[in-house]
């Protein structure tokens, strides 16, 4: 393979580096991309892996000039810009850890040790990083001749490919001229039948955006149930949608994510609206909305619990789950308030059923059937006469 023949590296093959590879490798670039799972890249250099994520299987399949590989030398040897979607973890302070982002600024430093010439090269990081971070490693890689941007993404998981083609947004942070009109041209051609709607600024103003867009988005989904959760004691419970549905009509609110509902949970969420809360600690505000919002996050579950224990006392009662993931239609529990529900009300001596498919199945059952034996149950269809389906 020549070094010419790549435009594109990408180092973290997971769903959203790989969902932007293929974007790109199906809208014309050559891409280079690199995970630490040898198996994992067995099955995508085989096109035999499957995702639940919309086209990602038939871009695979289709895919001509992507090329995966465990090295992530290679793809920072042989490519001049460089995407990284690692995982940056939350820690229990709140704030991100850079463990895996700082793993891959050792590697260029590797390359550059290797007498390999790593000057001109840009480093776009497209994880959510702490405020201030994304300046430090400008500075680090700046002496290599190395650019650095930051470049984080704004997509739901279930419909990821769909939400890099036609995103809202597209966040870039730099110190850099020349990287942000290269990281423009790029995303020009993944969204060529959609106007990029670019917001240019520093990192650190990029990074405190990034996790404030979702706080925000917390604190209105937290809004929704404060007001339903008003409308059930005031005694008009049938009312909720109507009432909120009123409020979003108004055009200086809207009506997405203004649902009454179990409260926020996912990968991205909940630790955004602490990070945010952590950062904003730091810098000496003494009135913390975002952590305020995640007490809340908790206290609505807790209002969810009692409000079914004390309108349903027979501990025989079934209570029928559609889902336990944090939202409908995916495999992924973290931080999910239906599945807290679920073990609370199975905590409480309920019995609950949960319909779902067998990707969730074979995350949840054998654990919670050795904690509650028969009381929990997960089907594949809903085949029980018996029960009170839980619906919000």
């Amino acid at each position: 393979m020549k070094k010419t023949a790549l435009v594109l590296g990408v180092i973290g093959l997971g769903k959203l580096g790989l969902s932007f590879s293929l974007l790109a490798e199906h809208k014309g670039f050559k891409v280079l991309g690199s995970d630490i799972s040898e198996d994992y890249i067995s099955h995508l250099n085989h096109k035999t892996l499957k995702s639940d994520e919309p086209y990602v299987e038939q871009y695979l399949k289709d895919s001509k000039n992507f090329y995966p590989t465990t090295n992530n030398v290679d793809v920072i040897g042989m490519c001049k810009i460089i995407f990284t979607f690692v995982p940056t973890p939350s820690l229990p302070t709140g704030e991100y850890d850079h463990t895996h982002i700082e793993e891959v600024i050792e590697t260029f430093e590797s390359v550059y040790n290797l007498g390999i010439d790593v000057s001109g090269k840009t480093l776009v990081i497209g994880c959510t990083t702490n405020p201030g971070y994304v300046d430090t490693v400008t500075e680090r890689l700046n002496i290599y001749g190395i650019d650095v941007v930051y470049n984080p993404e704004f997509i739901a998981q279930g419909d990821i490919i769909n939400g890099l083609r036609y995103s809202d947004i597209v966040l870039i942070g730099s110190k850099s001229k020349e990287a942000i009109k290269n990281v423009k041209k790029i995303y020009r051609q993944l969204m060529d039948s959609y106007t990029p709607n670019f917001k240019v600024m520093s990192n650190t103003a990029a990074e405190i955006t990034k996790i404030s867009i979702n706080c925000f988005l917390t604190t209105k989904i937290s809004f929704a149930n404060m007001i339903g959760e008003i409308c059930h004691n005031t005694g008009i419970s049938s009312e909720v949608e109507t009432v909120l549905s009123a409020i979003g009509d108004d055009s200086r609110i809207g009506n997405k994510y203004l649902k009454y509902g179990f409260g926020f949970g996912g990968p991205c969420l909940p630790r955004d609206n602490r990070a945010l809360g952590v950062h904003a600690e730091k810098v000496g505000l003494e009135v913390n909305l975002p952590l305020e919002v995640d007490k809340f996050n908790i206290e609505h579950h807790k209002y969810l619990v009692n409000k079914l224990v004390t309108e349903n006392p027979n501990r025989d009662t079934n209570f029928i789950f559609e889902s336990v993931t944090y939202k409908k239609g995916i495999d992924i529990i973290t931080e999910s308030q239906q599945l807290n529900l679920l073990l609370s009300l199975l905590d409480e001596g309920y019995t609950c059923t949960v319909v779902d498919n067998d990707n969730v199945r074979h995350i949840i059952e054998e654990d919670l059937k050795k904690l509650y034996n028969n009381k929990f149950n997960i089907v594949q269809t809903e085949t029980i006469n018996n029960g009170i389906k839980i619906e919000l």
